[in-house]
Formats: structure tokens, sequence, C-alpha cells
């Protein structure tokens, strides 16, 4: 099955980061999270998943440190639930995310698959930081349509701009985040995980995965499980990257 790509584009934004930014802190002046949610308090200057960080892949002696390389182009978007809650966001001394279990089990996913990290770009698809509570599990407003609106509007933006080939969901990110921004869908028949889809513009390839974190029951304990994640990410990068 071939997939029609969009030509590299000289005219893209040299800082999409900046623009990224820019429009959610319009969107927050005017239109303030429900209750639950708050704003971040701070950007991290290391390592982490956009909007608390700039989504830039880092080596792991630099996790402190700012990105060395542009965003990518034509590379692959990993799109997770949310960021978590402040109680558990870096303070302001370490201002980078660490080796958590997301982090942990993602960049061992990553390598094992032989993806360059430099292609990758993390973010989420709910908006803000929940007040309390576990980092884990639901969202608690998901059920709110005004905010899914403004979630789901802003991921679009965040697909135009980083414009990725291939995007990568975690199977916890709600659905109504994300399925109405997909058209003219259709799955592999080799692999129901992955399918392509006209997203925001173009056709892209799009992967549903377990969510990182529970790599750490399957690497020793299911093997053949992990090593599926595994191909099933290196099968969609592959897919595509087709020959020229």
């Amino acid at each position: 099955m071939e997939l029609t790509l969009k030509p590299t584009d000289s005219s893209r934004p040299r800082d999409p980061i900046a623009l990224l930014r820019s429009r959610l802190k319009s969107i927050e002046k005017v239109r303030a999270y429900p209750d639950g949610l708050v704003e971040f308090p701070f950007e991290l200057t290391g390592r982490g998943f956009f909007p608390g960080g700039d989504g830039l892949w880092r080596e792991q002696s630099a996790l402190h440190e700012a990105a060395t390389h542009l965003y990518p182009i034509d590379g692959i978007m990993f799109v997770g639930q949310d960021f978590g809650s402040v109680t558990k966001y870096p303070r302001p001394k370490c201002p980078w995310e660490n080796n958590n279990a997301t982090w942990k089990f993602l960049t061992k996913r990553i390598e094992k698959s032989g993806i360059p990290g430099e292609s990758c770009f993390f973010t989420n698809s709910l908006l803000g930081l929940r007040k309390e509570g576990s980092t884990e599990g639901q969202n608690p407003c998901i059920s709110n349509s005004d905010y899914m609106d403004i979630c789901r509007e802003f991921l679009a933006y965040q697909i135009e701009t980083i414009d990725p080939r291939l995007i990568v969901i975690f199977r916890s990110v709600p659905e109504d985040s994300y399925l109405p921004l997909l058209f003219e869908r259709t799955c592999y028949k080799s692999n129901s995980n992955i399918s392509r889809a006209l997203c925001v513009g173009r056709k892209r390839l799009i992967l549903q995965t377990q969510h990182p974190r529970s790599d750490s029951g399957v690497i020793t304990k299911g093997p053949l499980n992990y090593n599926a994640r595994c191909g099933d990410l290196a099968q969609a990068w592959a897919l595509a990257n087709p020959p020229a």
C-alpha cells in the first residue's frame, strides 16, 4: 500500500515551538481551563513532552540541556494523554523530565526500533496540568465538551505546524481528542494497529500502541509482546519512508 506524502517544504516555520507556545498562550488568555486543571507554571529548559517542554529528543547525557538540533521535518509525532499533575511537575531547580517510566521505556522502544531520536517530537493531546491526584489514569475533564474542543483544535494546530509523516498515539489518549481529525482512514491488512488517514491537510500514517509505561511488566514477562510493540513502531516508520 503506497502512501502519498507531502514533500519537504522550505516555507515551513523555522521555529515551530515558538509558534505553538504563542498559540497556546493566546488560547489561555481567553479560555480558562475547567476546574481541576491549571496552566503550566513555567517552561522546561531540558527534556520534556510539549507543552511543558519543547518536545525534542535529548541524549541521556544531556537531559538538562537545550536541544542541539532543529525540530524534525517529516518525522514522528508521539502523542500522550496529558502532562500529569502540577504536584509532579519538575521543580525550577531541575527544569527537565528525568527517567520516569514513560521516558525510560519510550526511549528503549525507539532505540530498539532503530529510529533516530532526532526525528521525534513528543507532545500531549490534552492541555493543562491536573491540580492534584495521580499523573496516571483518565484526565478528569474529558467530559467537558468545551475543553475537548479546545484540545482537539490545538492538537490539529500542532500537527499542521510540526507536519509529521507518522503519528504514534498511545492508547491512553481519549479517542474524542483525535478521531475527528482522521478522514478516509484505512487499516493495513498486515497490521491493524497501523492505518493511513487524511489528517490535517495531508495523508499520514497512524500507529496506535500501548503506553510505554506498560512495557515495564512486558519486557521480561512477555518478550514476544514487547518485541511486537517495537516491531509495530519500526514497521510504521518504514512504511512512512518508502524507498525512493
